[in-house]
């Protein structure tokens, strides 16, 4: 599935090259940086806050056949906050739904590139409070773009941040579709080699002690995949760092949004509190231990609530049992209407057949019968043609010996008009006058 350009949604201003975008103050709008023979997006918007989130989007559906693709525009006007969004360039390669702004073969590693033209998107704003936002795959992008922007803070919501584990086809699918790449599903020692110049293979190399940022991050209880092969083990890899927080929560089962409500509630405290450490404590983000041992002591409410989700996702279940059996007894009965109505369309069709060999017959001899009847019509034609045309033989059928037989039968009074008849035409055969 390839995608296509589509500008329409946005007043887009268009840049030769990354120097040129970086000459001149920014405005609010969509803007396309052109570098190495592809499109770099970012989307601006200036509403005068102190604060803007900068968002990486996560997977793209493959139901959406255009790019760019700019997520955060609603949350940051309902906050009215400024946005910068970023699009991932790689989406723009057929089949690439998921890229983690790490980069392509085109472009070469994102992050270089793109760093500078988000702080140049920054200054022009006049920002005070930068939030880098993103989730799932868009939070490992925060998470990577982080060190570049001292005193930000990061906020990734189930995110991924690792490759090494819990990945599927994911990242082999990246690296033959944006790298060209025949891989496998693991990250063998040599891929990860060849990944390294585009991002780290885990979010904990680039996690320093003396952070100059804050990594604040939101796990689902709900989403076990994630919570076990992403979460846990950076937690267990980075340690009590004082740059890292963590918020575990009880949302939904499997990998799902945060609930819309809460994470504006998270953002918002995030922009307008003065100091971050206080924003994040309000926000229930602590050090993971702490937050570890706040889940373990909550886990009764947690057990009662996974409790309510199950008992909801059991009722679910048996409302779509129940909606899967209705629909098949309405298939098999709607199965059986079509059945009879294509026996009686059986039906109609041999008659018709029938109907149609009957006609054909019919017609072929009433077909013969003007064919002949048109035979005989041309013959008669012809003859009479003959007969007019020629006076010796009119003469030579009035004096023949069948018309004296003729005479002798007929009446005189009829005879009396055969003998002036007769007369006029030998007359006209002495002088014919035919034209």
């Amino acid at each position: 599935m390839s995608r296509f350009r589509d500008e329409s949604r946005w007043a887009f201003t268009h840049h030769v090259s990354t120097t040129e975008f970086l000459s001149v103050e920014r405005k609010t709008g969509a803007h396309a940086i052109s570098h190495r023979g592809q499109h770099l997006d970012i989307l601006i918007e200036d509403r005068k806050s102190p604060a803007t989130l900068v968002v990486f989007h996560s997977a793209v559906a493959p139901k959406i056949v255009t790019y760019p693709v700019f997520s955060g525009a609603d949350l940051a006007r309902d906050l009215d906050i400024n946005l910068v969004s970023i699009s991932d360039p790689s989406i723009a390669f057929p089949g690439a739904n998921l890229a983690w702004h790490l980069g392509n073969t085109t472009i070469g590693p994102l992050r270089p590139v793109m760093a500078p033209l988000i702080h140049h998107a920054l200054a022009s704003l006049s920002t005070k409070r930068t939030i880098l936002f993103g989730a799932s795959g868009g939070g490992y992008a925060a998470a990577h773009f982080a060190p570049d922007f001292p005193n930000c803070v990061a906020l990734v919501v189930n995110p991924r941040l690792t490759f090494r584990a819990g990945l599927g086809d994911q990242l082999s699918s990246y690296f033959e579709l944006c790298h060209g790449m025949t891989t496998t599903e693991e990250l063998s020692p040599e891929l990860e080699k060849q990944l390294k110049p585009y991002g780290p293979a885990s979010i904990a190399e680039v996690t320093e002690k003396d952070m100059n940022y804050r990594l604040a991050i939101y796990q689902n209880l709900g989403d076990a995949r994630f919570l076990k092969h992403q979460v846990l083990p950076f937690i267990e890899e980075v340690g009590d760092r004082s740059g890292v927080s963590l918020r575990l929560n009880v949302d939904d089962f499997g990998h799902k949004a945060i609930p819309g409500k809460l994470l504006r509630e998270i953002i918002l405290s995030l922009a307008v509190e003065p100091e971050l450490g206080a924003a994040l404590t309000a926000s229930r983000f602590y050090k993971p231990v702490d937050s570890l041992r706040t889940a373990l002591a909550e886990f009764p409410r947690i057990l009662k609530s996974e409790s309510v989700l199950a008992r909801k996702y059991s009722v679910l279940q048996q409302q779509a049992i129940k909606t899967r059996n209705t629909m098949r007894q309405q298939t098999n009965e709607l199965n059986k209407e079509l059945e009879l109505v294509r026996h009686e369309l059986i039906e109609v069709v041999e008659s018709g057949r029938r109907e149609l060999a009957v006609a054909s017959t019919s017609d072929s001899r009433l077909r013969s019968q003007v064919e002949s009847a048109q035979a005989i019509i041309a013959e008669l034609t012809r003859e009479n043609y003959r007969l007019l045309n020629t006076p010796s033989r009119l003469h030579r059928f009035v004096n023949s010996t069948s018309m004296q037989r003729v005479r002798r039968i007929i009446p005189a009074r009829i005879k009396r008009k055969i003998r002036t008849r007769t007369l006029r035409i030998k007359a006209n055969a002495k002088s014919p006058t035919w034209s």
